[in-house]
């Protein structure tokens, strides 16, 4: 996962609290729990509010059972960094959707929002998928 979002450019030595990183099919977190760390990470380097980051990450499930499931990850990987369960919590259900991401228009950029990053194997360069392919 961490090299998939290396190939991506999502580095948190970057402003990444002004992407949008949507996932389609969250499952139980297995994705989303390196871009929750790496988003938190960001934050903290850039001096944001995590509180603040709620259209930073938009995933979608359609299977109840792992909506939980991720959202439980998130909020445990959230916890582990140092926020507060209220605002774990909160940023879970905001970032974590039980829907059919395939039926739902992604909510709007933020304001000031640079750009929205969907990863998918189309979506990598020739050469970097090789390189990901051999690892």
């Amino acid at each position: 996962m961490e090299f998939i979002l290396d190939l991506a450019g999502y580095d948190p030595a970057n402003d990444l609290t002004s992407r949008t990183v949507i996932e389609p099919a969250v499952g139980q977190g297995a994705f989303l729990v390196p871009v929750v760390d790496r988003l938190l990470r960001c934050a903290r380097a850039h001096g944001v509010d995590i509180a603040a980051t709620e259209t930073a990450i938009s995933g979608f499930d359609i299977d109840p059972e792992s909506v939980e499931a991720a959202r439980s990850n998130v909020t445990e990987t959230l916890l582990s960094g140092g926020v507060d369960r209220a605002t774990a919590t909160r940023l879970a259900q905001a970032w974590v959707r039980e829907a059919d991401s395939l039926k739902v228009a992604p909510d709007p950029p933020p304001s000031g929002s640079s750009e929205t990053l969907l990863c998918t194997r189309r979506s990598i360069d020739r050469d970097d998928m090789a390189s990901y392919r051999s690892t």
